[in-house]
């Protein structure tokens, strides 16, 4: 019988649309939040006041004028620790030696553990070794924590039947101290209640994590049970369901995060990077200019795909105060109008031709046309190639391509990729392909013998964090007639194999993911080229697969 009407009440609470409190006897409700950030110094008062105010605040239960009162309290129970400590004969036990004790350790649990206060030779509050003003010195978080350490040593056992009500107690408070508050706030309230108005999610976090049912959410003057749909009261909080993922993958662990950054990045278009200064792919690639460098005339460079001519920044930056017209003869070629303008009038600037010379194009045949064939030594392709649509490679660097007529019969083309990507993209309708040198190999046909001519050579970064990573492939003007559509089926082969062997081994290995987001970085990289290499490949499935597969 009684157990039925138990259930038949908690149903109707369950279901009510608000709070009704019944009993014998008004409930005492206690609203714990401080108001004001500001501290008042009884120092700065008079003394009779001062301890009447401290002695009224023990005694209380709200935050009502608690910046004036908390630090006449707690500078009243340190001069009775002192008392007792002097005198010969203390009365009872040591009690205020104790209090004193607890209010310290509340101080440090609260405020930190570098916030200590003590007595001065006038036995009024100060920091810990410090001369000024306290009330000057802590923040205003502080401010606010300081009053609610007091209450809480003051009303412990008062408020242990308490109705207690916290609005928004979130301002100002960092939300680690803020669940340690609450905390300290649930262990007191032993016959009580605590109910809390936040927009706090990491208190809710907290909270729910131990009472699912604790939490209710408030919505056009309504209240309804969100416990068991805590969706509702996040979403709301943070704008949304995107707002709500967006913060769900911030605080996956820091592998975890990169993968899913890395892996969302992959279905958006490719950025334009600009110069920043230091930059070690940049350093890489003029190295590689400087080993090239013909005798008795500038090098003739062609930055293909230039961006807004974060190379010729570079240029600029390593040429100092000479003029890098003695050095180097710069040509970009751009597709985005806008940035190849751009490109102009930043070379014409570095080159102090009033731009009478044309150095940006945002067509190939143009280029061809003004600066006319062989006319360049070498071709910089960097970051690029993994952005061009696998259909258009035969057009871009093949036998009869614009870029293979503009080339010197000595020239070369040098791919330069971050086999690292830190930023993922869809540049076209397979992603990205990130073809390294077993690939580019395939590509352009090269044997041992070019690599003894040094028509193929791979240059990797000096630095040891960038070395295997930042790499520079060099290859010769003479081996663009061999790129073929079987070649490119090769390397993206070669590629997707690479790509499932590298998936196969980190599957295989056990990893520290808590502290090293590079191996989600690395997980969800791998994982893309796979996917990306195999959906061309089921495009392409039978054009040379007979012919690759018997050599």
């Amino acid at each position: 019988m009684f157990e039925t009407e138990i259930s038949r009440r908690e149903q109707r609470i369950a279901v009510s649309e608000a709070l009704i409190m019944s009993g014998e006897g008004q409930p005492k409700i206690v609203f714990f939040v401080p108001r004001s950030t500001s501290l008042e110094d009884p120092a700065d008062g008079k003394e009779n006041e001062a301890i009447h105010r401290a002695s009224a605040f023990a005694s209380g239960l709200g935050a009502e004028g608690a910046h004036v009162a908390a630090p006449a309290y707690a500078r009243q129970v340190m001069r009775a620790a002192t008392s007792e400590r002097g005198s010969r004969k203390p009365r009872g036990t040591a009690g205020s030696h104790q209090a004193e004790t607890d209010l310290i350790d509340m101080f440090g649990e609260l405020l930190g553990d570098g916030v200590q206060f003590e007595l001065n030779e006038s036995q009024n509050l100060q920091l810990e070794g410090l001369t000024e003003q306290y009330n000057t010195l802590l923040s205003d978080g502080q401010k606010v924590l300081f009053q609610l350490a007091c209450m809480l040593h003051a009303r412990t056992a008062s408020l242990k039947d308490c109705i207690v009500f916290l609005d928004e107690p979130e301002n100002h408070l960092h939300p680690s101290a803020l669940n340690d508050l609450v905390d300290r706030l649930l262990d007191v309230l032993v016959d009580g209640q605590l109910w809390i108005s936040t927009h706090s999610v990491p208190l809710i976090a907290h909270l729910s994590a131990t009472d699912p049912d604790c939490l209710w959410f408030a919505e056009a003057g309504k209240f309804s049970r969100a416990g068991r749909a805590p969706s509702r009261v996040v979403n709301s909080l943070l704008g949304g369901t995107e707002g709500a993922r967006r913060l769900n993958e911030l605080t996956l662990l820091p592998s975890r995060y990169a993968s899913f950054l890395l892996l969302r990045q992959c279905l958006l278009p490719p950025g334009v990077i600009p110069y920043e200064g230091k930059d070690p792919q940049l350093d890489q690639i003029r190295a590689v200019l400087d080993s090239v460098r013909p005798p008795g005339r500038p090098l003739s460079i062609l930055d293909f795909g230039a961006g807004k001519g974060r190379l010729l920044d570079a240029i600029a930056d390593a040429a100092g105060d000479k003029p890098i017209g003695g050095l180097i003869d710069y040509v970009a070629y751009e597709r985005c109008e806008e940035d190849a303008e751009h490109c102009q009038m930043h070379s014409a600037a570095l080159y102090a031709d009033g731009g009478s010379t044309r150095r940006a194009f945002s067509s190939l045949a143009d280029v061809q046309q003004v600066r006319g064939e062989k006319s360049v030594d070498i071709v910089i392709v960097c970051n690029v190639l993994h952005e061009v649509r696998p259909a258009e490679w035969l057009d871009e660097f093949g036998a009869g391509s614009a870029l293979a007529k503009l080339l010197r019969d000595d020239g070369f083309i040098l791919f330069v990729e971050d086999y690292a990507i830190p930023v993922g993209e869809r540049a076209h309708e397979y992603g990205f392909l990130l073809l390294d040198e077993k690939e580019l190999g395939k590509l352009f046909g090269i044997t041992e013998n070019d690599v003894a001519q040094g028509w193929f050579n791979r240059n990797d970064h000096a630095q040891p964090g960038y070395r295997g990573r930042l790499i520079a492939h060099m290859v010769s003007a003479k081996c663009l007639e061999r790129l073929t559509e079987r070649s490119r089926w090769e390397a993206i082969r070669a590629l997707n194999e690479r790509s499932l062997e590298r998936l196969q081994t980190l599957l295989a290995q056990e990893h520290n993911t808590d502290t090293k987001p590079v191996l989600g970085r690395e997980n969800a990289l791998v994982t893309q080229l796979v996917a990306n290499s195999a959906l061309w490949l089921r495009d392409n499935p039978k054009a040379f697969a007979a012919s690759y597969e018997h050599g």
